[in-house]
């Protein structure tokens, strides 16, 4: 996303060529930067028809929609087998043996109000089980979060969960 090429505007000037960009977006509007970034840029690939109408209205370099296939089909047989190095994770699983565990993953590269991650803390502390964990792995943003309300909702996120001993976070 342009949050994350700030730093990189001096060097995006440089090239001879301008590169093509990859540009996911979940909103109606369109803030400013990108329309701001769009010069370093030839065309802008897009992995869905609400992105490509979104961009397609507000930029005005081309717009290409392509389709994205993800690749779990050639790794998916090899998960049972797998060894798992990170150390918090191993921690985690090895606290929570026995129990029955609930997990999501989501990164906030892209809007938290969509993947609300807060109700889901809500609706697990409504469970009356100490034999139930939840676990959710997400990643920050790269850059910084899109708004204030963004923000907010994250500590609000991260809050709430902490108040819980069965739920763990891994970021």
């Amino acid at each position: 996303q342009p949050f994350e090429l700030k730093q990189l505007g001096p060097h995006l000037i440089k090239f001879k060529v301008k590169p093509s960009v990859l540009w996911i977006w979940e909103f109606k509007s369109l803030p400013d930067i990108f329309k701001k970034y769009e010069k370093y840029f030839s065309k802008v690939y897009v992995q869905s028809q609400f992105c490509y109408d979104v961009f397609s209205k507000h930029l005005s370099i081309p717009i290409e929609k392509i389709n994205l296939k993800s690749p779990i089909h050639e790794y998916i047989d090899k998960i049972g087998n797998h060894s798992i190095k990170n150390t918090k994770v191993k921690n985690i699983l090895k606290k929570t043996t026995n129990r029955i565990k609930y997990g999501f993953c989501f990164d906030l590269n892209s809007s938290i109000v969509r993947k609300n991650p807060i109700n889901l803390v809500k609706a697990f502390n409504r469970i009356d089980s100490k034999n139930s964990v939840l676990i959710l792995k997400f990643r920050k943003p790269r850059g910084q979060f899109v708004n204030k309300i963004e923000h907010d909702i994250f500590n609000e996120f991260i809050k709430i969960s902490n108040l819980q001993q069965n739920i763990y976070l891994i970021d």
